[in-house]
């Protein structure tokens, strides 16, 4: 860090025209007359130019100078005493001033401001400034009456600021005490899940493993259920809303139809290139399930119905709530990541193969459903997906 350059000053070197567009927005330098422009002019004693890096003032210092910004961009700092640690609360620019507190008292520089880029300060004295005071309409006088006006309407946005920040710390508390509650279900879920495995193996010898994916779904779907209505914040935000239903249920059919393509070509690559395939078709419906027609039917609308009991646990239980206290420019796809490998393990009681052919599912459905903001969107897509998979063309052998 270097010193600022310490030239005297010309007053060939700025004209009142320049002065007078230098100031115009800076209220500290309003409703001065051309008169009085130039005996501001007269009272400029230096120029400064200073470096990136360069300090003007330093918090503490005693306040000798007032300074006009004629060019580069400035950082004012203030310092937390308990901790020692800097932080930028404004910049400057060209026409504001610097110092101009300094008018009011005697005190010391409230703040620090140091350069951002290569720039020039216009130097005004404030013992100069106090010493035309006794002249009618003097600089001195109209710059405090200015800076009276200004510091009124500062006080002011202060205040609104004050409120402000003070709300954003209430929503803050709110995220991290619904955060606090979202964390504490899911590793009680979780825990759960684990004592139910160690039960899955024996259960599955002597009952379907459906009656025991049903009151697992069912257990999380509550504690769901317990964190919306509980929940300050809208039902909307955990996706429970119908608007622009008709949109989402189109836009849902429409992205979801090439995932049907893609599973019955995964299907056709299955069965050319997997000899325990061999003589299968890609559609099977009712041949080769062992089930006719109407069971068929009567278990895709059980496991459409159930549908969106499952979306409502990946997306409005895990992904909205990562969505609403991640933060950073990857917390959707942080969301989406997180939700759909918790569910996805949700699903190990099954089978790996299951498990893992849910994840890229999964994705899908929470990449729609950050695109709709709605489970009504993706509860469709999912029944479509999922008895087409299993009831039409036949994706059973994964399970198997």
């Amino acid at each position: 860090m270097t010193q600022p350059e310490k030239i005297n000053f010309d007053e060939n070197q700025v004209d009142i025209a320049e002065l007078r567009e230098l100031v115009k927005q800076n209220t500290l330098f309003s409703l001065m007359s051309d008169d009085q422009l130039k005996h501001l002019m007269g009272i400029i004693t230096g120029m400064w130019h200073l470096a990136p890096g360069d300090y003007v003032v330093h918090e503490g210092d005693e306040a000798d100078n007032i300074y006009i910004i004629r060019s580069g961009s400035y950082e004012v700092l203030k310092k937390d005493f308990d901790s020692d640690t800097v932080y930028p609360i404004a910049k400057l620019g060209p026409g504001m001033s610097i110092g101009e507190v300094a008018l009011l008292d005697s005190g010391t520089r409230s703040a620090s401001v140091r350069a951002l880029e290569p720039g020039t300060l216009l130097v005004i004295p404030i013992e100069k400034l106090n010493a035309l005071s006794q002249a009618e309409e003097s600089v001195d006088i109209r710059m405090k009456m200015n800076l009276a006006y200004e510091m009124g309407r500062r006080l002011r946005d202060t205040n609104e600021s004050s409120v402000r920040y003070l709300q954003e710390r209430l929503s803050e508390a709110e995220k991290r005490v619904e955060m606090g509650k979202f964390l504490t279900r899911v590793l009680i879920g979780l825990a759960l899940y684990m004592f139910t495995m160690g039960f899955t193996a024996a259960l599955a010898k002597v009952i379907d493993t459906t009656w025991v994916t049903i009151p697992i779904l069912a257990g999380f779907a509550f504690g769901v259920y317990r964190t919306v209505v509980t929940s300050p914040y809208p039902k909307a935000n955990y996706g429970f809303t119908l608007a622009n239903w008709r949109h989402n249920i189109v836009d849902s059919v429409l992205w979801t139809l090439p995932m049907l393509g893609a599973i019955a070509l995964l299907k056709l690559l299955a069965v050319t290139f997997l000899p325990d395939l061999a003589g299968t078709t890609v559609f099977e419906l009712s041949r080769n399930t062992g089930l006719s027609l109407t069971d068929i039917l009567i278990l895709s609308g059980a496991y459409a119905a159930f549908c969106p009991v499952q979306e409502m646990i990946a997306r409005s239980g895990i992904q909205c709530s990562c969505q609403m206290f991640l933060t950073g420019k990857y917390r959707i796809l942080q969301s989406i990541v997180l939700s759909n490998l918790l569910f996805s393990a949700t699903h190990l009681h099954v089978g790996l193969s299951m498990a893992l052919f849910v994840l890229p599912a999964g994705f899908f459905w929470g990449w729609l459903f950050s695109r709709q903001g709605s489970i009504l969107g993706t509860s469709i897509s999912h029944a479509m997906i999922g008895i087409y998979a299993f009831f039409i063309v036949g994706f059973d052998f994964i399970i198997g």
